[in-house]
């Protein structure tokens, strides 16, 4: 049978080969402006970005180092206490809090070494 398309008024396209072909373009097309957005959008984040990168202090490796040990640290910290609040059984409270005291421990040994690097 003829098929008309709702998009081309008044072009009637017998062809299946030439119909599909056509589908294909109009996909296509439709792809590329949404690709093209996310070009635009991809290099939008790539200049937030490099300006992020120009706005933090350059820290040598060992300062890094410190930086990430530390917010290690921290992640540890808060997901022992997401725990704690969640236990119920005292022994394993008591097993939480004891690795809390260690990382607290851990993290005020490096706190006076953050002042003298400031």
């Amino acid at each position: 049978m003829v098929s008309i398309l709702a998009s081309c008024p008044g072009i009637e396209i017998k062809n299946l080969k030439l119909r599909s072909q056509v589908l294909i373009v109009k996909y296509t097309l439709g792809m590329a402006r949404g690709w093209e957005s996310k070009s635009v959008e991809d290099q939008i984040g790539a200049a937030e970005a490099e300006r992020e990168l120009r706005s933090k202090p350059h820290l040598s490796d060992k300062q890094r180092q410190e930086e990430e040990h530390r917010k290690s640290l921290l992640l540890s910290r808060s997901q022992i206490l997401n725990r704690m609040r969640a236990a119920t059984n005292p022994r394993y409270r008591t097993q939480l809090q004891s690795a809390l005291d260690h990382i607290e421990a851990q993290l005020k040994e490096r706190e006076p070494n953050r002042d003298e690097t400031a």
